[in-house]
């Protein structure tokens, strides 16, 4: 029953992937009106989800982490629903993780984790909201944090990344 249990959630983890992957495609058919389809920018010109989306993580990529944080942040204001919010909340996390802004990060995952439990970044901002605690000198909360996605997705990538990292710790 556990292992079905386990490979239920793996599966859901896939399908969550998959409609991310749907919704970040371009639509085949033009929308209403340019409204539906994005916002205005400076020019009057409009923007789709996307490519606000995309903008911000091609900061994150060059490492424009504060350009990305708000990027990433005017895409969830503007999308809260859309699919790719929550890889948003977490690149914001990741953002701050990589600015050695733990406590930011920690608060940002643990967001996430709230507004979004079913998204696909579930497991990977748990695993990060671990290693920024260890990062913080919290060792305990932070091998805690990390039991946590061994216990929720025991199959997951980040399962085992967690068990290294507390095997690391332990040493």
């Amino acid at each position: 029953l556990q292992f079905i249990k386990e490979q239920h959630n793996e599966l859901n983890h896939c399908i969550r992937k998959i409609k991310d992957r749907l919704v970040s495609m371009p639509a085949v058919t033009p929308p209403a009106s340019a409204e539906s389809m994005g916002v205005a920018n400076e020019t009057g010109s409009t923007q789709s989800p996307e490519s606000i989306y995309y903008t911000a993580y091609s900061d994150y990529i060059k490492k424009n982490y504060d350009l990305a944080v708000e990027g990433f942040k005017q895409f969830i204001r503007l999308y809260p629903n859309n699919g790719l919010a929550d890889n948003s909340l977490y690149w914001i996390g990741e953002c701050y993780y990589s600015q050695k802004k733990y406590q930011e990060a920690v608060d940002t995952f643990k967001e996430l984790k709230a507004n979004y439990a079913d998204g696909d970044k579930v497991p990977d901002s748990i695993l990060k909201e671990g290693f920024a605690l260890i990062e913080m000198g919290k060792q305990t909360d932070g091998i805690d944090v990390l039991k946590e996605v061994i216990s929720k997705f025991p199959l997951s990538e980040e399962a085992s990344l967690a068990q290294q990292k507390i095997k690391e710790v332990s040493e």
